[in-house]
């Protein structure tokens, strides 16, 4: 039965349903905002493995913020009935926009997988797998953003494990090989999902279909597919590589994480455009475009700059001023000559920087301890020799996320804190403290671990040595700051949420370390209204 009413939300319609329950479109009616609730009902709490895995979903929600994840607001029973409340998307769902359109171009479906991996790396930044990635569970808006949604088999780092009894929890044709077969999942079985739900974007149908889900999880273990481009001949070939590498049956095959393969992604989009771009007619084929194939997108490093140069002289030809003039004297052969030079001590030069940004690759792949201390001093490294080349902007990106894991794993595992759980060796005041936050964090909810981080603030002037202590909890605390104010803004406290953000950028705009979430402080002051700081 449709319940009338939960809490201050009045129940209007059933927008679906499934094995964890009904979901319903409901109003807030305080505010007349339109919500979507979704509803354990009494008999299936009764079962603990469903109001285990309804609470996990909860928990998982609690923890995320961002535009590509459907936002959660608030959980609450009711007459034995569990509930919690997140937007409401009106759209539809990606599954029944492939059914209606039967494929997507590739060009759409690259913009698609670009959001999706937003998401997927904000899930896994805070911890949380997926574990059914498919597109029933991606909403597309009216205005083209995609959001994931439906956690209720997300695995929380550091919880326990969700068994089911005689079966396997995920979707079959969209599930990694080691996640049919209950082997330890990881944030790129995650990215094997994805490579799922882009082959089904791009072909039309998924790459391995099966009379039953033992015979899926067996084709996704042993069985070939066919490439994409054998169904689709105008994928371009680098988008069909990485769909391949999202399907390699051993996880340390694929992308490192959905960072990177956002970058490939991008990637793609690049190549594509220069290999579209028009050429310079100079009577020797497409020199032009050959030698701009893999032009960086950001900075001008060394072999940039002569493959502009050399372009550069490509026009004068075309449109003789002085230099086509020169070159009309010389000739073609002179030009080819010149141009090979170049590109070759192009190559030459940004052979180094290659090796450099593989070695850092390789480490992000690694994520063992070992790695995650040599990832900070090779990022800086790279930026020191290369602060214009073709990877500076995402060494710059990741390089803040680097310090932070590389001092978390630090005070983690020193033996003061016996990896979260508390040990025998006696512990300073500032570590208790944030041993005690880390705890409440996972054990407790945000607003007790608040309390603490804040304790640990106010001793920055006494901490010493353990001034990284209270860095972190400052870092910590922001973070914690920004997901309040999304959960108040979600919840039609707009003014509430825009206090908090103005209060971000007027504290801490002049502490380089808080330039992330300054900015996206602002970003969401901008989006919400004038700021007078967002310019």
């Amino acid at each position: 039965m449709k319940p009338e009413k939960l809490g201050p939300y009045r129940i209007e319609e059933e927008l679906g349903r499934g094995g964890m329950g009904v979901v319903y479109r409901a109003t807030h009616q305080p505010t007349g905002r339109v919500v979507a609730i979704k509803v354990l009902p009494p008999e299936l709490a009764l079962d603990s493995g469903f109001a285990e895995r309804f609470a996990r979903e909860v928990t998982a929600l609690q923890r995320l913020s961002h535009p590509n994840i459907v936002q959660f607001i608030e959980a609450g029973e009711q007459d034995k009935a569990q509930f919690y409340v997140m937007e409401f998307v009106p759209g539809r769902s990606l599954d029944k926009v492939i059914r209606e359109q039967r494929r997507i171009a590739w060009e759409p479906a690259v913009e698609l997988a670009i959001q999706i991996c937003h998401g997927l790396r904000h899930t896994h930044a805070h911890g949380v797998i997926h574990r059914d990635l498919k597109p029933a569970n991606l909403l597309l808006t009216e205005d083209g953003t995609i959001k994931l949604t439906d956690f209720g088999i997300a695995k929380v780092f550091a919880g326990t494990a969700i068994t089911a009894t005689g079966g396997i929890i995920g979707t079959a044709e969209y599930m990694s090989p080691e996640q049919g077969e209950g082997k330890p999942i990881t944030l790129r079985s995650d990215l094997y999902s994805l490579g799922v739900v882009l082959y089904m974007m791009l072909t039309g149908r998924v790459p391995f279909l099966g009379r039953s889900v033992a015979e899926l999880i067996n084709l996704h273990r042993f069985g070939q597919f066919e490439k994409p481009t054998m169904l689709v001949p105008e994928i371009p070939s680098w988008l069909d590589a990485l769909v391949c590498q999202l399907l390699e049956k051993d996880p340390e095959k694929r992308p490192a994480d959905a960072h990177v393969v956002v970058r490939r992604l991008e990637t793609v989009q690049r190549k594509v455009a220069l290999r579209s771009a028009p050429t310079v007619a100079t009577g020797v084929g497409t020199l032009a475009e050959d030698a701009t194939q893999d032009m960086p997108r950001r900075g001008i490093g060394p072999a940039t700059l002569m493959q502009r140069l050399m372009r550069a002289q490509l026009r004068e030809l075309a449109e003789p001023g002085l230099l086509g003039r020169i070159f009309q004297h010389t000739g073609v052969i002179a030009l080819a000559l010149f141009a090979s030079v170049l590109l070759l001590a192009g190559f030459a030069m940004s052979g180094g920087e290659k090796r450099r940004w593989k070695e850092i690759e390789r480490l992000v792949a690694d994520g063992d301890e070992r790695s995650a201390a040599l990832l900070v001093d090779r990022l800086n490294n790279y930026l020191q020799r290369y602060p214009t080349g073709p990877h500076a902007s995402a060494a710059r990106d990741r390089l803040p996320e680097a310090e932070r894991d590389r001092r978390r794993r630090e005070f983690v595992r020193s033996p003061v804190v016996d990896h979260l759980r508390p040990g025998p060796e006696p512990v300073t005041e500032l570590e208790r403290l944030y041993r005690k936050a880390l705890l409440q964090l996972w054990t407790e909810g945000e607003d007790s671990a608040r309390q603490t981080l804040t304790e640990i603030i106010a001793c920055r002037d006494s901490a010493g040595a353990e001034l990284y202590l209270v860095d972190l909890a400052e870092e910590d605390l922001l973070a914690l700051d920004l997901q309040h104010a999304d959960k108040m803004n979600a919840a039609g406290r707009t003014d509430d949420a825009r206090t908090m953000w103005q209060r971000i950028v007027d504290d801490h705009s002049q502490t380089a370390r808080h330039a992330t979430a300054v900015a996206t402080a602002r970003r969401r002051l901008a989006s919400t209204g004038s700021d007078r700081n967002a310019k």
